[in-house]
């Protein structure tokens, strides 16, 4: 069996790192495993074949000029062909379509990871529905939580063809990290955020609370990790508000462990999820959590861990965090709670056994040795 993880990327979010961390897994259990990135020339990241090739897994990167790059299509083709792959898993929109091309009509087995669909604007309306007509042709859909699951279901994707794996971490690179990235005074709270920078995170209200609660606490400060195409709003939004010397747009961050490890009190109130990856870390981080009530945070976040909430209630939100500014030991023990709730139900090897299993059940069904063409032209980030 020799796998092939796919990925259309333009950062490192949460799907990124199911990717990472499925793959270092499968590696460290002698699973053969190759890496693909799909990446836009404007917009391109180079986080995951970076990390790959790091840890010894052959890692390629394929540039895509638009959303139907037929040249892309024909380099993956070639990978597919000369890395010998057996199966292949795709992680998002983009990758799923360009795993159904290059094997259509093929007998590769297809398995596709539903990580959640955004539906925020008209197009990715669009592309949710698209995505939604190609996963009926792939052997297996795993989806993150049941929510995810039931809307594949309602799809008219066949039950029987539907898995439901929660994201897996790797609990050990989250602990006793130094903050040195971004230290503070000792004086101070700083509250986080780690997500894509789009309005269905929340920020707006995170800012609008933030405002409330530095001019009733002036020790706070709001350090908010990621990127995405609102930045430049919410930063704007800051400055109306008058905070912006006391937030902080750290953009895209490679060290994540260092980040968490500078925030007291980690915050998150969405109105749309999947399984975010970012809660998991935090709790993995010994961060206390507040979140809203939404996708398949009420099942990684019990009351000892952190404090949920409705999805736009900024009174709600104000009171959480206000609950956490006060009690140093309060947020000391939810974050204890956090940690040993992530490496008793959401460790990196729990998940990583699932899709083995996954992968096992497929293989059967339409497996079919590959053949083996001339070199394809690739940008090879590792070794054969």
């Amino acid at each position: 069996m020799r796998i092939l993880q796919l990925i259309s990327t333009i950062g490192y979010y949460g799907a990124e790192s199911v990717v990472s961390g499925l793959s270092r897994e499968l590696h460290a259990q002698n699973h053969s495993t190759v890496v693909c990135t799909l990446t836009r020339v404007e917009k391109h990241s180079d986080v995951i074949t970076e990390k790959a090739t790091r840890w010894g897994i052959p890692a390629f990167d394929i540039a895509c000029l638009g959303r139907a790059d037929w040249h892309a299509l024909r380099t993956l083709r070639r990978l597919i062909r000369d890395q010998e792959i057996t199966l292949i898993h795709s992680h998002n929109y983009k990758s799923n379509l360009y795993a159904y091309l290059a094997t259509y009509r093929g007998k590769l087995p297809l398995v596709a990871t539903c990580h959640n669909w955004t539906r925020s604007t008209k197009s990715l309306r669009m592309y949710a529905a698209l995505d939604h007509f190609l996963l009926r042709g792939f052997d297996r859909v795993v989806a993150v939580s049941d929510l995810v699951a039931e809307n594949l279901r309602h799809s008219r994707l066949p039950a029987d063809r539907i898995s439901v794996i929660p994201n897996g971490i790797e609990v050990r690179d989250f602990e006793a990290v130094p903050a040195a990235l971004h230290p503070k005074e000792d004086d101070q709270i700083a509250i986080g955020a780690v997500c894509r920078l789009t309005p269905e995170k929340g920020v707006p209200d995170l800012l609008f609370v933030a405002k409330a609660l530095m001019d009733r606490h002036p020790r706070v400060r709001l350090v908010i990790a990621g990127d995405g195409p609102d930045r430049h709003q919410f930063e704007t939004l800051a400055g109306e508000l008058g905070i912006a010397a006391k937030v902080k747009f750290l953009g895209f961050q490679s060290d994540m462990p260092a980040i968490y490890a500078s925030m007291d009190i980690f915050v998150l109130p969405s109105w749309n999820e999947g399984m975010p990856m970012s809660v998991l870390e935090a709790m993995a981080a010994a961060k206390p959590i507040v979140a809203s009530r939404v996708g398949a945070i009420p099942k990684l976040v019990s009351n000892e861990a952190g404090i949920l909430i409705e999805p736009g209630d900024r009174n709600a939100l104000q009171t959480a965090l206000e609950k956490l500014i006060a009690d140093k030991d309060l947020r000391l023990a939810m974050g204890k709670a956090g940690r040993q709730s992530v490496a008793a139900t959401f460790g990196i090897q729990k998940m990583t056994e699932a899709y083995l299993q996954v992968y096992k059940a497929v293989l059967p069904q339409r497996f079919a040795g590959a053949s083996q063409p001339s070199s394809a032209n690739l940008s090879c980030s590792g070794t054969k």
